[in-house]
């Protein structure tokens, strides 16, 4: 075990001294936070009903994004939540947001979610398979969903501040775009 006393443990993103990570041993498979630095005991990123398998974590300031998948995998939201660390180490969250919720996305799959900014001011973009082809796919705080891709083989979303950059297939090679 590492830092987080957990001995199977994978998908680890760091933000200012907080970790992520996936812990594919519990009987649900699901995503904990820890600062290792307080030594406080990882606490579980809530799991509702139906959901099986938590993956992809990204950090912000107090904010974790990941992947989280539905009855066995057949179906996958990215889910949003902002978190709060008190002075005795514990986390508490609240979810922020549900891709699964917005209409634009109820027939089709999220994934590999990352996300910048803090509670008040943020961007998520995610890989979104609808139409049959994936490409990426945004929401900003305040309300507001956004295509940065619609092209075939846009994957691997990174974001910092309004920049957002992605691998993308052109010509049987992928680029950065």
């Amino acid at each position: 075990p590492g830092a987080t006393g957990h001995s199977l443990t994978s998908a680890p993103a760091i933000f200012d001294g907080v970790v992520a990570y996936q812990d594919p041993g519990s009987e649900v498979s699901a995503i904990y936070l820890v600062q290792p630095s307080r030594l406080a005991k990882a606490a579980a990123v809530a799991q509702e009903p139906g959901a099986d398998i938590q993956d992809q974590p990204s950090l912000a300031d107090g904010l974790i994004a990941f992947k989280q998948a539905y009855s066995g995998g057949s179906s996958f939201h990215v889910r949003l939540f902002s978190f709060t660390v008190a002075e005795d180490g514990t986390f508490s969250f609240q979810e922020v947001l549900d891709t699964g919720e917005l209409s634009t996305t109820r027939n089709s799959d999220q994934f590999k979610p990352q996300v910048y900014g803090n509670r008040t001011s943020w961007t998520l973009v995610w890989e979104d398979d609808r139409g049959g082809t994936t490409g990426i796919h945004g929401y900003r705080s305040g309300g507001r969903e956004f295509q940065v891709s619609s092209n075939t083989g846009a994957k691997n979303p990174a974001i910092s501040e309004d920049l957002v950059v992605w691998e993308e297939l052109v010509s049987g090679t992928y680029s950065i775009r």
